[in-house]
């Protein structure tokens, strides 16, 4: 059976990316229906992200499993159109914690009678009018609101708190101050940006971590931006000093230099100031193309192994070993 949130997820995000991009699509609009206490934010500009050469290519990568395709079409065919012009703008509420799943917005340009028609077909027939919004609630408690071209994803409590919000009768994340400080700072340019607060930081290397902002863009090649907010000056700088001294030792394996990855590596930038360390990696086209070589020869390496498994190939006792491709050229 179709599963609507898998197929809207699939066709907003076959995500885990314009000279001039247009701020349109960049999720403003849809921070007044992500809840309050909500630890952050994310956002991917499909309508953007989907005129990518690269993105096209991921994904195509992405949904050429033959499941996925099909629940695709279906969906396709449902709402009588390609599902990922179906999504312009996906919006997420991270939960406190990052503990389970947040609320997610999507902005469509589908007709939302289509969207109910298929959430119906989908299972989710528990019918109910809250606010102006039409939700559909499916058996495991998950519940689908539909609120003009807003297309809101998440349990019932989550779903009704962003109707609430965006109907100005809740406290939306525009409320949070210290929430909205980040995501002020964060490139709401690019094709993807997010920011977080950390209220109970992980221990190792990120434990004295306040909050994260950044962002991905695909427009020309690969650019990744991350912020990392600390606790002190200090914890700033040494966070980048380990990151730099781990980058250098994972350059020189010879597994990195065989795959081509110490030149990628070398793109890699951190600057510590005050509290914050920025990582920027800025890959051109030539890095991009270097990139798919090597996910293309571990892929290779991966099929060569399965079927060596089944024939015996590097088993004891088995046939010959598979040899290795390649490595890329580099340039």
């Amino acid at each position: 059976m179709l599963n609507l949130r898998k197929s809207l997820s699939a066709a907003a995000v076959a995500v885990a990316l314009c000279s001039s991009p247009a701020l349109a699509g960049n999720g403003r609009d849809q921070l007044k229906a992500l809840p309050k206490d909500a630890a952050g934010v994310l956002v991917v500009n499909v309508e953007q992200l989907a005129k990518s050469p690269l993105f096209q290519d991921l994904y195509k990568m992405a949904t050429a499993n033959p499941q996925a395709q099909a629940g695709l079409a279906e969906f396709g065919k449902l709402i009588g159109m390609e599902p990922l012009a179906a999504v312009k703008t996906l919006a997420v509420g991270l939960p406190k914690g990052f503990a389970g799943q947040g609320l997610v917005l999507v902005q469509t340009s589908a007709d939302p009678k289509k969207i109910e028609a298929a959430a119906t077909q989908a299972g989710m027939s528990a019918k109910e009018t809250f606010n102006g919004a039409t939700l559909l609630k499916a058996g495991d408690g998950s519940t689908l609101g539909l609120l003009g071209a807003q297309i809101f994803l998440g349990s019932n409590e989550q779903v009704k708190g962003g109707v609430g919000a965006a109907k100005g009768k809740g406290a939306s994340v525009e409320k949070n101050a210290d929430l909205m400080k980040l995501v002020n700072a964060a490139p709401q340019s690019q094709d993807a940006w997010f920011a977080a607060r950390i209220e109970n930081p992980p221990p190792g290397e990120l434990a004295h971590a306040k909050a994260l902002r950044g962002g991905v863009d695909l427009e020309k090649g690969i650019t990744l931006q991350l912020v990392v907010t600390m606790d002190s000056d200090a914890e700033a700088k040494k966070l980048s000093d380990e990151s730099k001294a781990q980058l250098e030792k994972a350059k020189n394996e010879p597994q990195a230099k065989m795959l081509g990855l110490d030149a990628i590596a070398g793109k890699v930038t951190f600057t510590a100031k005050a509290k914050e360390l920025e990582i920027k990696i800025p890959l051109d086209e030539t890095d991009v193309g270097r990139l798919k070589a090597t996910i293309s020869m571990m892929m290779m390496m991966a099929n060569g192994a399965a079927a060596g498994g089944m024939q015996g190939g590097g088993m004891p006792g088995g046939g010959m070993p598979m040899q290795m491709p390649a490595p890329p050229v580099q340039r």
